[in-house]
């Protein structure tokens, strides 16, 4: 049986109930502040090391132009990797909450992690950009396809780009539409954050955002609890094998043995 958006977003809710609200609130407090500081200063630091302040006082777009260009490469790798250390903390975030062991520290868990992310975050952006300037509807498809991407670094952070993605694939292979519906199903709470965000200073948004993560995570969890084909770590493996290669079991209570029809 499916469970429904509304299910998931039960999972998500009770999950922040049991002591989570205060460690996602102040996770996502600090990163809005971290992501207000970063902005500030890096456009601060970038205006004064190109020295696009003179230019734009003696008005020369060429010369603006041609400084854009020249440090387009460098300021998006390093907004790429702050990208992917939030969203990696943040994912980090929402699955310690649904599995009952969210804490403050899990928002700065994606640092050391930053450079791994960033490579599968270039590989869905190229594969969904690619297939969006073909046609629309593959570009949503594949973003639907690779959007558990993330939560499989965060369980495997071991594991290439590529591997993440082919694992989210496999994951939603028939759950794109279910996560379609989730993703809607939020639409409401984010309109009316956005609506009231300014007359009450940004709280509506640290309240909505922990519930979304906390709900995507439960999402995420009830694709593994249905998964009957996740992959098996290495350890695993050596165990299945050597419990399919020993001798069934000569107990008649023990299920292992293929004479006892329980």
């Amino acid at each position: 049986m499916r469970t429904t958006a509304k299910e998931i977003r039960s999972r998500g809710w009770e999950a922040l109930k049991k002591g989570c609200w205060w460690p996602m609130v102040g996770g996502v407090a600090v990163w809005n502040v971290l992501w207000m500081v970063f902005m500030a200063c890096g456009t601060a630091a970038v205006v004064a090391f190109f020295g696009l302040q003179d230019a734009l006082l003696a008005e020369d777009y060429w010369a603006i132009f041609c400084k854009l260009n020249l440090m387009l490469l460098p300021v998006m790798l390093v907004v790429y990797y702050f990208v992917a250390v939030n969203r990696f903390s943040t994912c980090a975030m929402g699955m310690a909450t649904v599995r009952g062991g969210v804490r403050f520290a899990h928002a700065f868990s994606g640092f050391g992690k930053g450079w791994a992310t960033v490579w599968l975050m270039c590989a869905v952006h190229f594969v969904v950009g690619l297939l969006t300037l073909c046609l629309i509807v593959p570009g949503v498809v594949a973003a639907l396809s690779y959007s558990q991407a993330y939560y499989v670094k965060v369980d495997h952070p071991d594991w290439p780009a590529l591997k993440c993605m082919d694992e989210s694939r496999r994951l939603m292979r028939n759950a794109k539409a279910r996560y379609l519906r989730f993703l809607l199903s939020f639409l409401g709470w984010f309109l009316l954050a956005g609506a009231t965000n300014a007359f009450l200073f940004g709280l509506p948004f640290l309240f909505v955002i922990p519930y979304f993560l906390a709900a995507q995570a439960a999402f995420y969890e009830d694709l593994l609890d249905k998964d009957e084909g996740m992959v098996l770590s290495e350890d695993q493996t050596a165990v299945l094998r050597r419990a399919l290669a020993s001798k069934p079991s000569e107990n008649p209570t023990d299920f292992t043995d293929p004479s006892n029809p329980h």
